[in-house]
């Protein structure tokens, strides 16, 4: 019995000492971003430090690619993983997930007045992040099984490709179209048809991922989390971000 504790213990050593160390891909705004001075900026760094707040521990963030963040997470390189990610069933048997923070959908990016609806991208390019649940529904959906999917490391490299011709369309999560398209620059792109929202992919929602064996950091988190509704803390977050 005494050996399991210890286990535990040297397992998830980062929140016992006051820090919780998270991982998240910070090239995805408005949810993470690195600023001009490298500091870790965007909706989903402001939810986890109130979280943290909440919890009385320090926030520790580290940037590292998208695909890595999961299998990281299930060695116990780092804590807990806030990436804008939805908690898909697949996912679940990898990681446990926390409440759902923010009610997520995605949409098509592409050159104003070129597609009508989602029905006419037979031959197009697209695309998208890879290790993502957008990625996983191109795959997936026979729908566009005449299209060509171009993984990124990063949506930033998506866009710059998508201004410079080089992919035909982006699929992406709706919050973070709406701030790429509020943009100067982009002012010839639009969101072409309505935005998904089919269930096992994108409507569920986005949530915060742990170990599967760290059940006390989850149940911490969630607590904290109904903390930061009941306060109005969260709300102020949201808004700051996506209204």
């Amino acid at each position: 019995m005494w050996k399991l504790i210890v286990l535990l213990f040297l397992s998830f050593p980062c929140l016992a000492a006051g820090t919780l160390k998270i991982a998240t891909e910070a090239n995805y705004p408005p949810f993470e971003y690195l600023d001009e001075s490298g500091q870790f900026q965007g909706l989903d760094i402001d939810i986890a430090n109130a979280l943290c707040q909440q919890m009385k521990v320090q926030c520790e963030f580290l940037h590292k690619g998208f695909d890595r963040l999961l299998p990281g997470l299930q060695f116990n390189n780092f804590d807990a993983v806030i990436a804008a990610l939805n908690p898909t069933p697949a996912r679940r048997k990898l990681v446990a997930f926390s409440d759902l923070y923010y009610d997520s959908g995605a949409v098509f990016v592409a050159r104003m007045n070129r597609y009508q609806s989602h029905h006419d991208f037979s031959g197009q390019s697209i695309g998208v992040q890879n290790g993502s649940v957008h990625l996983r529904y191109l795959i997936d959906k026979a729908s566009m099984e005449r299209v060509l999917v171009v993984p990124y490391h990063s949506y930033l490299t998506a866009f710059v490709d998508l201004q410079n011709d080089n992919v035909d369309l982006v699929l992406v999560d709706y919050a973070v179209a709406k701030v790429w398209l509020a943009q100067p620059d982009n002012k010839e792109f639009a969101i072409v048809g309505e935005t998904l929202i089919d269930p096992h992919y994108f409507s569920e929602g986005y949530a915060i991922a742990v170990n599967k064996n760290n059940s006390a950091l989850l149940e911490q988190l969630n607590q904290a989390l109904q903390q930061i509704k009941l306060s109005g803390e969260y709300e102020r977050i949201i808004s700051r971000y996506l209204d």
